[in-house]
C-alpha cells in the first residue's frame, strides 16, 4: 500500500489532468495593483493565513483555483475565517476550478504574473524584483501565484507567468511552507 502522500500526488496528478471548466458562480473579481493566485492548496488553514497576509501587505484580490478551498464553502468557512481573522471579508476574491482558465482571463486584463517555484530556470525573488520596471507596476496588476504544499505551482500555471522565482534557502530543506512563503 502507498503511504498517503503518494496516494494524495496520484490524487493530485489525476486531479490536474482533467479539462474542467469555471465553477464559479460570480464573474472573476477585476484585479487591480498586487493580487494573488492560489492553486490547490489543500490547507484551509493556509488559505486563511494567505487572506490575512494579504491584507496586511496591501493586496486587493485573490484568485482561489483547483482544490483550493473558499471562504463561503463548507468547512472552509469557519476554518479559512479562523486563520484570517475576518480577512475573508476585505479582500475581494473569486473561485474558478481551471487554473490556466483564470490566468487567461486575468491576462486579457492586463495581469502579469509572477510564479512562486523552485525550477531549474527560475531566478531568486529580489532580483526579478528589482528588474521589473516601475512603469509596468504602475500600468498592469501583478499577480503573485502560489501553489500546492506538495506538487508546487503546475507545469501549466508556471507556463503562463511572466516570472518564476524563488526564495533563498540556506539549510538543508528547500522549501517553505506554502503560507509562509506567501508572506516572504
Amino acid at each position: 500500500m502507498k503511504p498517503p502522500s503518494l496516494l494524495y500526488n496520484d490524487h493530485l496528478a489525476q486531479y490536474r489532468t482533467l479539462n474542467l471548466s469555471s465553477t464559479s458562480n460570480t464573474e472573476l473579481a477585476k484585479p487591480k495593483g498586487l493580487c494573488a493566485l492560489l492553486e490547490d492548496i489543500r490547507s484551509l488553514e493556509n488559505v486563511g493565513g494567505i487572506f490575512r497576509t494579504c491584507d496586511a501587505a496591501g493586496f486587493t484580490t485573490i484568485y482561489l483555483t483547483g482544490i483550493t478551498g473558499a471562504p463561503d464553502l463548507g468547512k472552509g468557512k469557519k476554518k479559512i475565517a479562523k486563520a484570517s481573522l475576518g480577512a475573508e471579508q476585505t479582500i475581494a476574491w473569486s473561485h474558478m476550478v481551471n487554473v490556466v482558465e483564470c490566468m487567461n482571463k486575468l491576462k486579457e486584463q492586463g495581469v502579469k504574473f509572477i510564479g512562486l517555484e523552485q525550477t531549474e530556470n527560475s531566478q531568486l525573488m529580489s532580483d526579478i524584483i528589482q528588474t521589473i520596471p516601475s512603469s509596468l507596476i504602475s500600468d498592469h496588476p501583478i499577480c503573485l501565484v502560489v501553489g500546492n504544499e506538495v506538487e508546487g505551482v503546475s507545469e501549466a500555471a508556471l507556463k503562463n507567468c511572466d516570472w518564476v522565482c524563488h526564495l533563498p534557502m540556506k539549510g538543508m530543506k528547500k522549501s517553505l511552507n506554502v503560507g509562509v512563503a506567501f508572506g516572504a
